[in-house]
């Protein structure tokens, strides 16, 4: 495992891994930030390469107080947000990828595990 990074302009990490992961990372930039980011990691992946990336998903409704206060926090720090799962499959879509699953392992805090390829097609 390398650490790279983490800066989202260019990607100098490793090429053709297995599994790429980050966490914590996409939810601190504005969407095109992490769509470059995005776009910057899936021309290093080979065609059997999984993006594992964990971070929060907010629920479509019902969003808790403190999601929402941290939703708030991160638009007014980072001019970034919170994301529910439309928006991320939106976003991984824009870069290219192809948003596969999510895997909840913390639903309290709304916090998951996102399985991102290339696309099937490609």
């Amino acid at each position: 495992m390398r650490r790279s990074s983490s800066r989202t302009t260019a990607y100098r990490g490793l090429k053709g891994a297995k599994f790429y992961f980050m966490r914590g990372v996409p939810h601190n930039y504005p969407p095109y930030r992490v769509r470059k980011l995005f776009e910057n990691i899936k021309v290093a992946m080979a065609p059997d390469s999984v993006l594992l990336v964990d971070e929060t998903v907010l629920p479509a409704t019902g969003v808790g107080f403190i999601a929402a206060s941290i939703d708030l926090t991160m638009l007014g720090a980072f001019a970034s947000m919170e994301r529910t799962e439309v928006e991320w499959r939106e976003l991984v879509e824009s870069a290219g990828l192809e948003l596969v699953r999510t895997y909840t392992y913390n639903a309290l805090d709304n916090e998951y595990v996102m399985d991102i390829c290339l696309p099937s097609s490609a």
